[in-house]
């Protein structure tokens, strides 16, 4: 697992967070989250996009993503970092409400 600090290159002002988590094998998922403040700039696509480099060169070949179904804001990021869609399932919050997830998927 990797926690990881998203800071804007600028002012190196936290911005966020990255995790890599589920490690197995060559493949691991990722999960963000951007700051309200630091939203609609870029910041979470190119966290995704240095998690995928760092992921490659960690020696992983595949990494998965998930989000709501109703997180438009992430889809798009997952899709601009090149991730494409895999299915759709219900799965838990960690409120333990049903939740409608989408999943996604991309080469390193």
């Amino acid at each position: 697992m990797a926690v990881l600090a998203i800071a804007r290159p600028d002012t190196d002002e936290f911005a966020g967070s990255l995790v890599l988590f589920d490690i197995s094998g060559d493949r691991g998922e990722v999960g963000f989250r951007v700051h309200p403040d630091h939203r609609g700039g870029g910041t979470g696509s190119a966290a995704l996009d240095l998690s995928t480099q760092f992921a490659r060169r960690s020696g992983l070949a595949r990494l998965t993503a998930r989000t709501a179904t109703d997180n438009a804001a992430s889809r798009r990021v997952l899709t601009r970092a090149g991730f494409a869609e895999t299915g759709r399932v219900m799965g838990t919050a960690p409120s333990g409400h049903a939740l409608a997830l989408i999943h996604y998927e991309r080469t390193t």
